[in-house]
């Protein structure tokens, strides 16, 4: 878990929890996705409470941060499917569905699954059309990447505030937030602050979280 891995680095504090809801941590701005968490204040972005589906214990972590450019999503988690991909059934696929509601602006709901690359390189994440929907062109808009070690799945993702209504986030702002991460098979799925069951969330799935000042 999470308090084990952090250790070396202090006490996972995670996000706070206060009035208005989590409070988010600041990055300075966002200017690459890479998959590896290494630039990440990762105790302090540790999203706490994270859900499994029975009969499973989570096993995984989220995490999550904010830039004036984005809101920012990790997922870390060890992987126990067995199987080949196959782009064509997406439930042979590892998937990251996001909820993200602003005021003023439209709900962003978008599944991202990891598509097998090359030979010898990390699956690329792109979003993925569920139910015989398209892809919606704002779930376009969201750059994410794969990473791996061993066992342990990263993924890194970036919602864009274009994503979310246009306008730049600001510190003060409150989001409703919620994240699932299923593995092929769809029999084990972690998610924060539940799990969805599915592609979309009820509106109780979803947190409050506050976007707050560097350092604060």
């Amino acid at each position: 878990r999470a308090e084990a891995r952090h250790r070396a680095g202090g006490p996972s504090r995670g996000l706070r929890r206060g009035r208005g809801g989590w409070a988010c941590p600041r990055v300075a701005t966002v200017t690459g996705v890479d998959g590896s968490l290494d630039d990440w204040d990762l105790p302090a972005a540790w999203a706490p409470g994270t859900m499994a589906r029975s009969p499973f214990l989570p096993f995984g972590d989220f995490y999550l941060s904010w830039a004036p450019n984005g809101l920012l999503v990790g997922v870390v988690y060890n992987d126990y499917s067995t199987g080949s991909a196959d782009p064509a059934v997406p439930a042979s696929l590892s998937r990251l569905s996001l909820a993200v509601e602003r005021a003023g602006a439209e709900p962003f709901v978008a599944t991202l699954a990891a598509f097998p690359g090359p030979k010898g390189k990390a699956p690329r994440i792109e979003p993925l059309a569920e139910d015989g929907q398209p892809v919606a062109r704002r779930a376009r808009l969201v750059r994410a990447a794969h990473g791996a070690s061993s066992l342990t799945t990263i993924a890194e993702v970036l919602v864009p505030a274009a994503a979310l209504g246009g306008a730049p986030l600001a510190a003060g702002e409150r989001l409703r937030v919620g994240a699932t991460a299923r593995q092929p098979g769809d029999s084990k799925e972690i998610g924060w602050p539940q799990v969805w069951g599915g592609p979309r969330p009820r509106p109780r799935m979803l947190a409050d979280i506050v976007l707050a000042e560097a350092g604060s």
